[in-house]
Parts: structure tokens; sequence; C-alpha cells
């Protein structure tokens, strides 16, 4: 029999005198198997091989008709020394063998599951001491559904969902850090998506996903689950599944879950995907790699929704928190689904991580991804692979430039000095600090200035247009070659252009101010009843060269008077001192009866 969560929506709405109370939720797995009893057990305390060669002894063949998968749930497994059960599909393309107490030696524990109607199990004996054998009390026949709608909660819109394989060719950078996405079942029936954080193949998924040592134990991580074309729907898509987890550390009020893969070493295959330690930016443009019902993997780059015209973008850093307290989300309209809990959000600048998904309703919403680092750095120590960053794209010329190393075959060295070069000819020397014992990750930062070039004296004598290059060698980048290792910035010097200022689309309640400028820019508008007492102030979202501002809270038929600013990206910032105005309409009061005389109705 199916299941569902009983609280599957994310929203709850209490009308209560014309008010509404909503409480936000964060998601369930993604429930898509019927478990299923069953006594299933092979000859207890059986005999060890008569012979030299392997015996089979038990064997047992499972079929359930449409699933989409099988998942065995084991009791009391304890083989004897050598002996080792085989578990495979008819076709014998699937295949994996336990051995001993069986998965991380636990004894009792969820397998890793068959894709398909049909499990295969063959009980191999080898040594002559034979063992206790094993209960088989239940299994899981999956469900997934290719047909069923995405959820109207989690879908702003049109559903701009589409298999990885769509963006295989048009976006290799989004396609390539998708590699290190993986589907999760855990307990045989429960979805949700995790994501490679480290070279030490740690995972990071939702709380809500996985939420004690024993889940962790008995998950499975299925890499590469992609549907073979752009268009064709796929449930049990053919994948690498790696079977079994240890907790490192967990969050209900972050709702991230920590994770370490027990087997085999996924991060070499696939690699890992890197934490953009930063809060988000509203109007970033962002994207989002998960596997939503249950599906193959499925990417979030384009969105329909208004808020966004075509890129998913970031809409908010201030959404109420779906599950804890004492921070907000990021919400952004890129659509999702259930399964899709614990999917990265990647930027699009960077093609980093800059929030972990969690729960659904159009703002669908991420925890931010900086509150998660501090909790967890110290687990995630870097590969052999040297990265080095600037914490920017363009830079000012009275401004300070950080920059971040992670190798980790520099774990414990405490420092390590960086080049920095323009490219007007300055070089310097950065020392940069190991963020903490033993971590591979270094920071540092050294100033910019304006002027003639002193090469060596600690600063960084830039001037407009200049490019920004640091680069350190890294003895080893896991392959056994030495290679160097760079990252680039712009300096931008040049405070924006403002070219024109319009008040646009003026409602009794609101107002967008949009001003135009010669390069991308954030808006900030200052306004108020007077030119005198400007005391309010509204920001607006990303950077465009017509950038927008949206006042809220104003009252109809009322003058308000506003001046406006610019900023661009590395921080300088233009004052337009004309003060303008505009006057919002009057709403018409239909409610309102005159009364001029008796039993006037």
């Amino acid at each position: 029999m199916r299941t569902s969560h009983p609280c599957r929506s994310l929203c709850l709405g209490l009308a209560l005198l014309g008010l509404v109370s909503v409480t936000v939720y964060a998601d369930s797995p993604l429930v898509a198997g019927d478990h299923i009893p069953l006594t299933l057990d092979t000859p207890q305390n059986y005999k060890g091989a008569s012979g030299d060669e392997p015996e089979v002894e038990w064997s047992y063949r499972l079929h359930h008709p449409g699933a989409t998968y099988i998942a065995l749930h084991f009791v009391d497994f304890d083989l004897g020394p050598g002996d080792y059960l085989v578990v495979s599909d008819d076709a014998g393309t699937q295949i994996y063998t336990m051995s001993g107490r069986g998965k991380m030696d636990a004894g009792t524990f969820w397998a890793r599951h068959i894709k398909g109607e049909t499990a295969l199990l063959d009980l191999v004996k080898v040594g002559h001491e034979g063992g206790r054998g094993f209960i088989i009390d239940e299994y899981v026949a999956g469900f997934l559904d290719l047909s069923k709608p995405g959820e109207d909660r989690a879908i702003c819109g049109t559903d701009d969902k589409q298999n990885a394989k769509c963006y295989e060719d048009s976006h290799p950078t989004e396609y390539n850090r998708g590699r290190a996405v993986c589907r999760l079942l855990s307990n045989g029936s429960g979805f949700c998506t995790g994501w490679l954080v480290s070279a030490q193949n740690h995972v990071m998924t939702n709380q809500h996903c996985i939420g004690s040592a024993s889940q962790a134990l008995n998950t499975d991580f299925d890499f590469m689950g992609e549907a073979p074309t752009c268009g064709t729907p796929c449930s049990g898509c053919s994948g690498t599944i790696f079977s079994g987890s240890t907790l490192v550390q967990l969050s209900y009020n972050l709702d991230y879950c920590l994770v370490q893969i027990s087997s085999g070493n996924p991060a070499a295959q696939f690699g890992y995907l890197e934490i953009d330690n930063r809060v988000a930016i509203p109007g970033e443009e962002m994207y989002i790699i998960g596997h939503p019902g249950g599906r193959a993997k499925e990417f979030s780059i384009y969105s329909t929704h208004p808020n966004d015209g075509g890129i998913a973008k970031v809409y908010s850093i201030t959404q109420p928190a779906c599950q804890g307290s004492g921070y907000n989300d990021v919400g952004y309209y890129a659509d999702t689904e259930g399964g899709s809990s614990g999917s990265p959000v990647l930027a699009r600048s960077s093609h980093k991580v800059i929030a972990l998904h969690h729960c659904a309703n159009c703002p669908n919403r991420g925890v931010p991804i900086n509150l998660v680092y501090a909790e967890v750095a110290q687990f995630l120590t870097p590969g052999p692979a040297g990265i080095v960053a600037l914490d920017k794209q363009f830079y000012g010329c009275s401004d300070s430039v950080g920059i971040e190393l992670r190798d980790g075959d520099l774990l414990g060295a405490g420092t390590h000095a960086v080049g920095v070069t323009t490219s007007a000819g300055d070089a310097e020397t950065v020392v940069l600090t190991e963020t903490g014992s033993g971590t591979g990750i270094f920071q540092g930062s050294i100033g910019t200035m304006a002027g003639s070039i002193v090469a060596g004296d600690g600063w960084l004598q830039v001037a407009h247009g200049q490019t920004i290059t640091v680069s350190y060698v890294d003895a080893d980048n896991g392959q056994g070659q030495q290679v160097t290792v760079t990252d680039t910035a712009t300096a931008d010097c040049v405070p924006p252009q403002i070219l024109s200022v319009q008040t646009t689309d003026v409602q009794p309640r609101s107002a967008t101010v949009t001003i135009t400028a010669n390069e991308p820019v954030r808006g900030v508008v200052h306004y108020g009843l007077s030119c005198g007492a400007l005391i309010w102030t509204a920001q607006g979202t990303g950077y465009s060269v017509n950038a927008t501002v949206n006042l809220s809270g104003l009252q109809d038929d009322t003058t308000y008077f506003y001046t406006v600013e610019a900023f661009d990206e590395a921080g300088n910032t233009t004052v337009d001192p004309t003060c303008r105005s505009f006057t919002t309409p009057e709403v018409p009061d239909f409610f309102t009866e005159l009364f001029t005389g008796a039993n006037d109705l």
C-alpha cells in the first residue's frame, strides 16, 4: 500500500476574522515505495563447504511486477568466514556481494537497492565453518510515478525543470557540476537529494532527509542516474550506487546533515561541489541540481516566473525559515518538487553552492550555506588538487582583495605564499594563514590603491580596467603533476554614470523607480514627504543597467519626494542629488454612503 506523509503541504493557513496565520515546515522525504512484510530466511546455522570449490547453499528470486526498484531489509545477517551473498538483477547488470555481518558490519540493515522488478539472491559458501545465515523480514517495491505532475506549491508557474542531458552541450560547466549530485534512498522508500562536498566523500543533505546514524547507515547514494536523452522521463536509469554512510554532524535548526560514504571513493569519480562561503545576493543568477520526484537528475536553470524573466535568480534573502529559527532562508522561484530536498543551490557567477534547498512554497527556499559552513568547515578538508580564488570579480582602487587557497597537500602548513600581479606590472607576495589546525584552507588579503607601481611594497597599485591575477604553484594536483593555479578579477575605479531616472508603475500603495546607468548597478532610493525629510530608504536587488527599486507600504493620494544613488559591483557609488517626486493615486472608497435624510438606505 502506498503511504504518504500527512503533512506534505508546506504551509498551513488558519483564517480567523480575516487574518491569516501561516506556519511553514520543511519538506519530508518523498515516499515512493510500498513496505511489504516478508518472512524469508536461509537455513540457520548452515554447514560449511564440503570441498574446495564454492557451493551455492541457498537461492531465491524475488519478483514484484511493475516495481521500479527492490530494496531488501536484512535481520541478523551473519555469514561464515569466506562465505558471501550475491544480490543481482535478472540481466546480471547490477550485482554486489555482502559477507560477514553485512553492510558496514551492522547485522541488521537495508541493503543496496536493485533497480527493476526482480532481485536474485545466492548464498555462496566457501569456508568450511558454516555460519548462522540471515533473515529478510520485509522489502520495498518502488513505484516512482513518472507521469505525476510537479507539486503546485513547488512549481512556480510553468515547470521549467529539465533532464540533465538537456544541458550537457549547451551548459557544460553546469552539467559537470551535476556529476557530484546524487539521489538518496533512505530505509528503502524515502527519496531526497545530496551532493559531495569534499574530496573525502562527505555528502551534504537535509536533516529531514537523514536524521540519525541509523538512517545514514541505511541510505543509498546513487550518482549519475540520468535520463539517456533530454526528453526521456526515467526513474530507474542506471547510475553508480554507494550504499551506507557514517553520520558526521547534523542540525535540526539549520536542517542540514553531513555524512561520509563508508566505502568506495565517489569523489575521485565525480568530484565535489565547493561552498561559496558568503551571503547570497538578491537578483544574482542561480541554478538547482536535484532529483525531483525521485526521478533522474534534473536542472532548474531557466525560470519563466515573472520575477525572474527567463533565468532563475535569487529572489530574497529574508524569507521565513522553514525549519528552526534565528535566521532567514534564501528564496527563489526556480522550480523544485518532492525529492529535491537537499539539492545544492549554486551561483552562476562562481558555480559554487550558496544555499541548501529544503522547502517549497513559491518562493522555494534554502538554508544560507554560510551558516551551514560555519558549523561543518572543520570536517571538510580539501583534496590534493589545489584551488585559489579571489573573493570578488571587481575591485575598486581603494579596496581589499580577499584570497582563499585550498590544498589538501598543505594540511598543517600554517601559512602559504601566493603571488598577486596586475596587468600593468605590479607584483606582490601575500602570505596566507591557515584557518585552523590542519584545515588545508588558507586566507589573506591585500589592499589596492591608485598610483605609480612600487613592486614588493605590500600594496597593489591598480588603475581602471587592469586585470588582477592571483597564482600559486600546486606541487601535486592529485595526479602527480605540478601545475600553476590562478584566478582573475578586474579593477574598476570609475563610478557609474546615471543616465536617467524614471518613476513607473505608481500604485496607491507602491511605486517603482528605475535607474538607467552605463554599467550594471544596484540602485538606492531615499524618500520621504519632503525633499528635506527623506527619512526612508529602499534598495534594489542584483545588478543591471536598468536597476529597479520597489517602494512599498506607501499611502494613497500622497506626494513623495526622493533622490537616488547607484553603486557598481566594485562598490563605486554615484549620487544624484536631484529631488524628484510622484503622487500615489487615491483609493476609491466604494463602501461609503452619505446619509442625507431619514430612512435613506
